[in-house]
């Protein structure tokens, strides 16, 4: 897991610090939160509000962090906001889900 401590005391820029799919620790995670507003945000994760860079088709990038239903943070690297969003619709569907029985009709529903 990678640290707040340890990447102050890389003297690296995020990007050179973090590769995407690294488990960071909250303080990360929270750090980019806070720093400025969000670009977007769902249950799952954030975008850093301010761009990272552009890709070469002139879209804004940005640093797009998770995290998962038990609490664990990652870095996910550097994601155009429709990247993002097409991500959301795939971690919303592959969320653990269950079968309720309704109390009144008997009849069973899924359940995220």
């Amino acid at each position: 897991m990678k640290t707040m401590k340890q990447w102050n005391g890389s003297k690296l820029d995020f990007s050179q610090f973090a590769q995407p799919g690294d488990q960071i620790d909250d303080e990360i995670y929270f750090y980019f939160l806070g720093c400025v507003p969000p670009r977007k945000m769902m249950s799952f994760g954030f975008l850093v509000g301010e761009p990272a860079r552009h890709n070469e088709n002139g879209e804004a990038m940005f640093d797009a962090f998770y995290e998962s239903p038990s609490s664990q943070y990652y870095y996910g690297g550097e994601k155009t906001v429709k990247d993002f969003m097409d991500e959301s619709i795939i971690l919303r569907f592959n969320r653990t889900e269950r079968v309720v029985k309704h109390p009144i009709t008997g009849s069973l529903h899924t359940v995220f």
